[in-house]
């Protein structure tokens, strides 16, 4: 669930609906990694609070070795555009990656195996796009398509990719 930036993170009110179906739908817990701002950690408190402690739990204050060492142990993991992102790819960890107002051409990692990306569609919309950056001048405030567009990835095509890896 982390992200510093706003514009990246995929909204709480859809990670709480796939953590229910995740629930609903198999046997496996949530582990939640927000990052350290108040706000991502409310987030992921609230997501947390609405599907149930007991199959979920909220990992923070760790460091970058335990935290790699706990997503290398994942079955998957779901992820906004951050550093977490890279590393359960470098460790090998099947992962979805969610590109909300980045763009996955650019800044995917470089390493392909075992990993999926769901690229936000209106970011072709964006209004004021850094030339070959993969992202727009709204990096750290509110981006106006995102505003006005929201984002159209898909919690079904999320639990869709991941219940493979979730039955194995």
């Amino acid at each position: 669930m982390a992200s510093s930036q706003i514009n990246k993170r995929w909204p709480t009110a859809k990670w709480i609906k796939l953590a229910h179906k995740i629930l609903a739908n198999s046997d496996e817990n949530i582990v939640l990694l927000p990052g350290q701002s108040k706000k991502e950690i409310g987030e992921a408190m609230l997501v947390s609070r609405s599907v149930g402690q007991k199959r979920c739990k909220l990992i923070n204050n760790e460091s970058i070795k335990n935290l790699t060492l706990r997503i290398d142990g994942l079955k998957c993991f779901i992820s906004n555009d951050t550093g977490f992102l890279h590393i359960a790819a470098a460790v090998n960890t099947p992962t979805v990656g969610l590109y909300i107002s980045t763009n996955s051409e650019i800044w995917s990692p470089y390493d392909k195996t075992n990993i999926f990306f769901l690229q936000n569609n209106f970011i072709d919309k964006c209004s004021n796009p850094k030339p070959h950056c993969g992202n727009c001048f709204h990096y750290y405030d509110v981006c106006p398509a995102i505003a006005k567009y929201g984002d159209d990835i898909n919690l079904n095509k999320v639990y869709k990719i991941i219940s493979y890896w979730l039955t194995c």
